[in-house]
């Protein structure tokens, strides 16, 4: 890990899992908002990553279409269940 990456602000470890799974599709980050799922499936995401504390990462942790592969104390990651 490079010295100028601060883990608690930047998703090192997250990052590591996407590559290594070899996950290539666009990531978004978004706010909880009415009609989050509609923005996510209208765009085809798979895989999310979101900061561990947020609301979308608590929404997603109770949706049975979402998987969570990945969490610390900075950040989560989801992958879409097909």
């Amino acid at each position: 890990m490079d010295a100028h990456f601060d883990a608690k602000r930047f998703p090192v470890q997250a990052a590591e899992v996407i590559a290594q799974r070899g996950i290539e599709e666009p990531i978004f980050a978004l706010q909880v908002q009415p009609d989050w799922e509609k923005f996510l499936n209208e765009r085809k995401v798979d895989c999310v990553l979101a900061p561990t504390a947020g609301s979308l990462a608590n929404i997603l942790k109770e949706t049975p279409t979402w998987n969570l592969i990945y969490e610390d104390r900075t950040a989560v990651l989801f992958q879409k269940i097909k």
